[in-house]
């Protein structure tokens, strides 16, 4: 099988472990209804997924980026103006759709599918801002460069301008936080068990605790992303707050620019808040299909987190009766899964011919004590690094730890609170690791390809995020 893919075809982005349901909706990523209205011309849409590791097509990158520099070199803004609309017009159908659909009491499977049909369309804008932003990133430091402006600059164009859901999160938080302090709750409830803590604080001040229960449900979605993961509650909510520096975000930096600067930059920042956002209000459509899941592994006997390694079809024809495919496939599918696209259709492999096409399309990683990437948010730090391929194996984070990460989501940004440093495998600066850096004001280093290949658990790393460069120092 492997000697039928070209990796010629293909660039790596990273490894990012997912639930094969998710993945499954959007291996062939492009909307092609959504790809006639906007005016984009005919864009491949297959992608590799490989235990986590994901190959998109060249010539999709290439195209993106084409046109991308051909709207600024030419002014015709009009390709920035047509993404975007997508996106808000995406995001507001899935964000009143999910809402809806998590306060349901019973299954409904249509509704199931109308969503993983919204998030497929959702989707499509959210690639195609990866290769804009990457062609953006080159652009612009050129320009800097032509213009002699410091290359430190780079970041405020891609400062967001609105808040995100996950920013509004956090001020929302930092307010009940500083009414605790007020109230002289703070101190006590940081030597006390969660439940205690809650516990004391109901009794202190009812008002204080109804306001974190509403909190706790406006954001309920906070730390659920690719249809899997577990709702905020009360308890995760102080554990944040005991457990949390609450750093400062870094302001941008308030510069003089010519009008082809400040133009670029406009639909740079807005790049930014849209790709970011995109992938907050996935997290709020997660915690609309987890409820779903759930009742469908009530109706089908099964346990829940089986539901993840099957495909969307195998869901709704197990849900028709046809039967749920046997829990040694599920099984196997768990420990590893690729997703290829023959003929057309999506295919799962597992096993032998997964870790085939793997070996096949990345050879085998050499030992190196260093290695770059792009400058996120700057800073020095060592730690001791931490590698989370998936959302699951964020309780191994511990605070002062080196996060390395083939990239964040919003579910992980509970325990991004955590963390010294950033360290991933995938993006550029207006990747969500850059933006929650640069919130948290901790060092990153993003687009390395390969940190979470090389480094190890427990490895003492130094983040240089003034170089781009990260080091290993010991075990």
């Amino acid at each position: 099988m492997n000697n039928n893919i070209d990796k010629n075809d293909y660039s790596y982005l990273g490894q990012y472990k997912s639930p094969l349901i998710y993945l499954w909706i959007c291996q062939q990523w492009v909307d092609k209804k959504a790809a006639r209205k906007y005016g984009f011309p005919k864009l491949d849409g297959r992608v590799l997924l490989l235990d986590g590791h994901w190959f998109f097509r060249k010539t999709d990158t290439d195209i993106l980026k084409d046109m991308t520099k051909e709207a600024i070199e030419r002014k015709k803004y009009e390709l920035f103006s047509s993404v975007f609309k997508s996106a808000k017009e995406e995001i507001n159908k899935v964000l009143l759709f999910s809402r809806n659909l998590s306060k349901a009491k019973e299954l409904d499977a249509a509704r199931v599918k109308q969503l993983f049909d919204m998030v497929h369309s959702m989707e499509f804008p959210w690639v195609i801002m990866i290769p804009m932003g990457e062609e953006l990133e080159v652009i612009i430091r050129q320009k800097l460069e032509e213009c002699n402006l410091p290359e430190n600059f780079l970041q405020s164009f891609f400062a967001l301008k609105k808040d995100t859901l996950l920013i509004k999160q956090k001020k929302d938080l930092l307010k009940i936080k500083k009414e605790l302090e007020i109230a002289g709750i703070i101190g006590k409830i940081k030597s006390l068990s969660a439940n205690e803590a809650l516990n004391f604080i109901r009794k202190e001040d009812l008002g204080l605790y109804k306001k974190i229960r509403q909190h706790v449900k406006k954001f309920q979605w906070f730390g659920m992303m690719h249809f899997w993961g577990s709702p905020f509650d009360e308890e995760k909510f102080i554990n944040q707050i005991r457990g949390s520096d609450f750093k400062e975000g870094k302001n941008s930096v308030d510069i003089k620019l010519n009008k082809e600067l400040e133009i670029i930059k406009k639909w740079t920042q807005e790049l930014s808040y849209w790709r970011n956002h995109i992938a907050e209000v996935c997290g709020v459509a997660s915690h609309a299909a987890v409820s779903q899941f759930k009742l469908a592994a009530e109706k089908l006997q099964i346990d829940y987190s089986q539901i993840r390694w099957m495909s969307s079809i195998e869901l709704f024809n197990a849900l028709k009766g046809k039967g749920v495919p046997a829990e040694s496939i599920l099984s196997e599918r768990e420990k590893a899964f690729g997703i290829i696209v023959e003929n057309g259709k999506n295919i799962i492999i597992t096993g032998k011919k997964l870790n085939g096409v793997v070996e096949h399309l990345l050879g085998k990683t050499e030992v190196i004590k260093e290695f770059e990437g792009l400058i996120a948010n700057r800073g020095r730090v060592n730690g001791v690094a931490r590698v989370i391929l998936s959302p699951e194996e964020l309780s191994k984070i511990k605070k002062g730890d080196i996060l390395v990460v083939p990239e964040t989501t919003p579910d992980f940004v509970p325990s991004l609170y955590f963390a010294k440093g950033i360290i991933a495998d995938m993006g550029g600066i207006i990747s969500h690791a850059a933006v929650i850096s640069r919130e948290l004001n901790i060092p990153c280093v993003v687009g390395t390809k390969i940190a979470t290949r090389v480094l190890k658990d427990g490895d003492l790393v130094e983040v240089d995020a003034e170089k781009g460069i990260v080091r290993i120092l010991g075990k």
